[in-house]
């Protein structure tokens, strides 16, 4: 079975607007460390959803996730933000990932921008400048037999 959000970081990955503002080993799945240096993307599964009809799965699914884009200050943030909704249109047939993280999307739509500061755990008094949005996405899954 496919990770949407592995196979949408390695999309991510081979996008070169999106590299030249952020290194690959810098976007990251699920969570950031304290102490981890930015700018930094970190993609996190808000919800998701398995189409159904009477017999069971239809092998259409949805998911949101959150972007979240890390940076020292807002304006680089929202570069960050604005270079990965760019890098990911709503496209019909995208394919995301490779191997057995292949996700084909059918459609996806931006949503909920916004920004915030998250303050730190460790004592420092250095905020985290965090620009962010919501990525719907309809993709095919596998049926389970």
């Amino acid at each position: 079975m496919s990770d949407i959000r592995k196979a949408y970081t390695q999309y991510l990955e081979t996008k070169a607007a999106v590299t030249a503002l952020v290194t690959a080993t810098r976007i990251r799945p699920q969570f950031l460390p304290q102490n981890d240096t930015e700018p930094v993307i970190v993609v996190r599964i808000i919800s998701g959803e398995s189409d159904q009809h009477l017999t069971g799965g239809c092998g259409s699914a949805q998911t949101r996730m959150q972007i979240d884009c890390f940076a020292d200050d807002p304006t680089e943030a929202y570069a960050v933000r604005e270079a990965v909704r760019v890098s990911t249109p709503p496209s019909c047939g995208a394919q995301w990932g490779v191997g057995d993280d292949l996700v084909t999307v059918t459609d996806l739509a931006h949503e909920n921008f916004g920004e915030r500061d998250e303050y730190p755990i460790d004592g420092s008094s250095r905020p985290r400048c965090v620009a962010h949005f919501d990525l719907v996405v309809q993709h095919h899954e596998a049926v389970p037999a």
